[in-house]
This record gives C-alpha cells, sequence and structure tokens, in this order.
C-alpha cells in the first residue's frame, strides 16, 4: 500500500515538474493570456461596437469592464499577474494581450447593454447598481428584486448604488410631498416627472426650474438624481465643450444641469436630440478619425434663477415650473432635510415602484387626444391615475404649463409681442407682409422701447420669424396663413377673439379693425367703453326678467 502511495506522489511530482518546465517554455504574453482567460467569462461587444469582458471576481460576483487600450482592465489585470506570480508585467505584454481580446469582442457576439433602466420583454428592469449585480424588476402584478441573469446593464464610475429593501407593508410615495417646495398643482407635475424617468424608451419632457435664490431649485433636482439615477454628482455644471456635454449625457441617465444662466441654440439643438432619442458623434481623440456613436434618450432637469428655455423647439419638450419663495418660513438646513429623507427613502421607493406597477395596467387606456410628446403624457396620466389623482388631472395640468410655454416661446421673438398686441382685439387680419411690417413696427417700438431684440430689418425676415413662431400662435388660437391664390397675402385669424365675438355680437361685422397710431387707439378706448356699456345694460335686462 505505502510503494503504491509512494508511486503516486512520484506521479504528482513529475507532472508538476513538467508543467513547471512547460510554464518556463512560455512567454510572458502567453502565461499572461492563459490568467486572463480563467477569469474571463464572456466576450463581447454592445450596439455601439464598445467591446466587454465579464470576469469573476475572487468572491464569485461578476464584473462589466470595457476593453480600452488604458483603461481599467489593463491594471486589474497587471494586479493579477502580481498576485499570482509575485513579478511585475511589462506594458507592452498586457497592451498585446489587451489587442487580442479587443479583437476577439470586436468580432465576437453583440449584446445590448443599457444605463440605469430597460425594458425586458414587458417588464421594466432598473439597474440597483450594486456589487450583486441585482436589479428591481417591475411587472402589471408587482415588482421584486432579482438577480440579473445575464448583463444587461454598463457600469458607469459615477453611479451609486439603490439601497432599497422591500417592505411587507408597501410604501407610501406621498412621503415625499414634504422635500419638494413648490405650489400644488406644481408639485404634482415634479412627482410625476420623477416616476416616468423610470419608463425606457420614451421622450422625457425636460424639467426646467426657476426663482429666486433660496427655492430649492438644486435640491428638487438632487432629489430626483436620488431617486431615479442614484450618483456622486447629483447636479453638473453645463461644460464649454459640446462634446464633454454629449459624453455626460451618455454616463448618465438623469442629467441634471445646475444654475443655467443661458442656453445657446447650439445646446437647446443637443437637448432636443437627447430628449427624442436622436444619435451624436464625436472622435475618440483628436488625433482619431474613428467616431464615436452615441445614441440615447435621457431625462434631463435644469434650473436657474430666471427660466432659459425660450427656444420654440426646447419648449415643446418642457415642462417650465416657477418655484416661489420661501418668504417667512423656517428653513431647515439641507444636512438636516438629507438625514430625514434617508429615512424615508426605502418607504418612498417602494410606494414608487408600487404605483409603476399600477400605471403598466392603466396605461392602456388612457385617450390624451391631440398632445405634444404623446407618451409622456400617457405615462404621465397613467401614474397620476396610479397615485390616487382624478382622471385627466395631470393632462389638465400638462396642457396649463404648455400654454404658458407657447407665451414665453412668442414673448421670446422680436415680433412676438407686438403681433399679440395687433391681434388683441380683432378676430381678423388680412394683408401683404409689407402692410404687416408697417403696423408692427410702431406697436414693437411702444412695447419695447428699443431695449429688446431688434425689429426685423425688411420683409423677408419679418416673414422668417413669423415661421418660426407660427406653431406657437396656433396652440393659443391664433392661425397664420399665407394664400397664394389671393396673390400671397396673409391671412391672421385670432379664433379665441372670434368666439368672444360671436357671443357678444350677432354679427362679426359690429367689430372694427384698429390698428396702432394715436388715432387707432382712441378709437379702441372708445370702443372698449362701448363693449363695457353693452355688457352693463345686458346684465341689468337679465335683472329685470329675473325679477
Amino acid at each position: 500500500m505505502s510503494e503504491t502511495n509512494g508511486l503516486i506522489e512520484k506521479q504528482k511530482r513529475v507532472e508538476e515538474l513538467k508543467e513547471q518546465v512547460d510554464e518556463e517554455k512560455k512567454n510572458p504574453s502567453q502565461i499572461l493570456m492563459e490568467l486572463a482567460r480563467s477569469y474571463i467569462k464572456e466576450i463581447f461587444h454592445d450596439q455601439f461596437k464598445k467591446n466587454y469582458v465579464v470576469v469573476e471576481k475572487d468572491d464569485g460576483t461578476k464584473e462589466l469592464i470595457p476593453l480600452t487600450k488604458r483603461g481599467y482592465f489593463n491594471s486589474w489585470l497587471g494586479e493579477k499577474y502580481e498576485e499570482k506570480y509575485g513579478d511585475i508585467v511589462s506594458i507592452s505584454t498586457i497592451s498585446n494581450v489587451i489587442n487580442i481580446f479587443v479583437s476577439k469582442a470586436a468580432n465576437g457576439i453583440e449584446r445590448y447593454l443599457f444605463n440605469r433602466v430597460c425594458w425586458n420583454g414587458d417588464d421594466i428592469c432598473i439597474d440597483m447598481s450594486n456589487e450583486c449585480r441585482k436589479m428591481v424588476k417591475i411587472s402589471r402584478h408587482g415588482w421584486e428584486i432579482v438577480a440579473q441573469s445575464q448583463i444587461l446593464f454598463r457600469k458607469e464610475k459615477h453611479q451609486r448604488a439603490m439601497k432599497i429593501i422591500k417592505l411587507d407593508g408597501g410604501g407610501d410615495f406621498n412621503l415625499i410631498d414634504p422635500y419638494i417646495h413648490a405650489r400644488p398643482s406644481d408639485k404634482m407635475l415634479i412627482k410625476t416627472w420623477y416616476l416616468t424617468g423610470l419608463i425606457p424608451d420614451i421622450d422625457h419632457a425636460l424639467l426646467s426650474l426657476y426663482g429666486e435664490h433660496g427655492s430649492a431649485k438644486s435640491f428638487i433636482l438632487e432629489l430626483g438624481k436620488k431617486l431615479i439615477d442614484p450618483s456622486i454628482t447629483e447636479t453638473l455644471s453645463l461644460p464649454k465643450d459640446l462634446k464633454e456635454l454629449v459624453q455626460l449625457c451618455d454616463h448618465h441617465w438623469l442629467v441634471n444641469l445646475d444654475n443655467m444662466s443661458h442656453i445657446s441654440q447650439e445646446i437647446s439643438d443637443f437637448l432636443c436630440k437627447t430628449i427624442t432619442g436622436l444619435g451624436a458623434s464625436t472622435r475618440k481623440l483628436y488625433s482619431d478619425d474613428e467616431d464615436v456613436i452615441r445614441s440615447y434618450r435621457r431625462s434631463i432637469g435644469i434650473n436657474g434663477i430666471n427660466n432659459v428655455v425660450y427656444k420654440p423647439d426646447l419648449l415643446d419638450r418642457s415642462i417650465v415650473i416657477e418655484l416661489p419663495p420661501f418668504g417667512d418660513k423656517e428653513i431647515k438646513l439641507k444636512v438636516e432635510l438629507w438625514k430625514e429623507f434617508e429615512r424615508d427613502y426605502n418607504a418612498i421607493m417602494n410606494g414608487a415602484f408600487d404605483i409603476l406597477a399600477k400605471a403598466m395596467k392603466i396605461k392602456g387606456k388612457i385617450a390624451i387626444g391631440n398632445i405634444r410628446m404623446t407618451d409622456f403624457a400617457r405615462w404621465g396620466e397613467a401614474i397620476s391615475q396610479a397615485m390616487g389623482n382624478e382622471p385627466n388631472k395631470f393632462l389638465e395640468l400638462y396642457r396649463k404649463n404648455i400654454e404658458k410655454q407657447e407665451l414665453l416661446g412668442i414673448e421670446d421673438s422680436p415680433i412676438g409681442p407686438a403681433l399679440l398686441k395687433l391681434m388683441e382685439t380683432q378676430p381678423v387680419w388680412e394683408g401683404t407682409t409689407t402692410r404687416l411690417f408697417v403696423e408692427l413696427k410702431p406697436a414693437y417700438d411702444a412695447i419695447v422701447g428699443g431695449t429688446q431684440k431688434s425689429f426685423p430689418p425688411d420683409t423677408i425676415r419679418l416673414s422668417n420669424q413669423l415661421n418660426k413662431i407660427k406653431p406657437n400662435l396656433r396652440r393659443l388660437g391664433i392661425k397664420v396663413e399665407k394664400r397664394e391664390s389671393f396673390g400671397g397675402t396673409l391671412k391672421i385669424t385670432n379664433e379665441r377673439c372670434e368666439k368672444k365675438a360671436e357671443a357678444v355680437c350677432e354679427t362679426r361685422k359690429v367689430f372694427p379693425v384698429f390698428g396702432v397710431g394715436e388715432e387707432e387707439r382712441k378709437k379702441k378706448i372708445d370702443w372698449d367703453n362701448r363693449k363695457e356699456g353693452l355688457k352693463a345694460g345686458a346684465i341689468e335686462a337679465k335683472k329685470g326678467e329675473e325679477k
């Protein structure tokens, strides 16, 4: 028996020596390659041709690592080599091995990776971004915390984990109310905006908050970040370089831009594209000809002392809210508020997921009519009803907010305020662009006194400005038509004024068309007095009938 054991030991020793000899024959690249393969469980590229490996760590958990020339995987591989062999491997050896894996990933399978949220079949999946690679899965039947059966989400350096425990008794999303300093109707819009931020693959309305210093603008955005996309950087400053902004939006699911004082046309156009999911292309390095293609939809929040969203295209995709001052109310320290929020956080998140599960059942029954940002509006209404609000409450508030925005867009135009003044009392205006130019200029001078944007210097640029605000005017009931059959003359119809006219008078003909000169101003005053007299007479007549 002892002889047999001795033979077995000898055989083992021979095999070990053979392995040692074989190991010594291998060059460092081969050794490092075998070491890397012992850890790598998957290798692939994503939908944007970015290469990744999935490695199994010593504790059995899996980690997704990007494959780049000077990335984390390089230092990780060097560290593993030093742990096993007690030696340092050269940078060139690591680069040679990385290049082989990059080639394998580029020519291998493609897998979609998501940032924080995604659909998986009919379920919403939310990355908890923790070491165990857990996620929240929400369906029409409820929600649960589960392990990712396969890698769905990429990990960004700034991300923090969602520390959520499912409560047996459920949660209460309304616990968030004391932390939102806003008017009741605006508070409802903000709460709904928070939860729509967890819906993947829709156009999310931009939330623009403005108000005087100390009105908790930044705090409300930071609150949304903690709920939707926890991060080391809860608010960001607008970068000077558009390429940096493209990268920020790629890395964050919710992008909060703090203390904005101005939005250029270029930034406004980019934010529109980011909301609707259009692509952006940037260079890897200034010396490269290789483009990095990014395509994504993001949820965006911004704030500032004054409202900075005026460009019509961005206004069309925004909810704009003015926050009230605190007044004489005692203001709690931010540190105290965050401590209280941490205490309520788990119950708030449990309540949020309960609401989303209910909203998934309700959404298919929602009829929203003709409204912009259709998917956002439908989900917003479903979430509002799931919160317990009466049907169409969200849509009503959202439409009112849109109407305010139309005025903002028109007021930002050089001709907008003057055109509103011109159409204030008349149902219809007809004439050439030249005539409109002549009639608008005095109104413009009277309103702005030459201190605002310059009036268009000619009829061509007047037409261009008019075309820009046509959609805003139309949604306010002012329709601008160019009638080619009448020599290209313009017809501007004020539908609201027209309806008022029909309600007061039997025929529209009694409404005179006023200009903007001194004589016309006197006529208008006289007409206003006559209208008041008609109203007074109508009231007295009604009283007589009642008696």
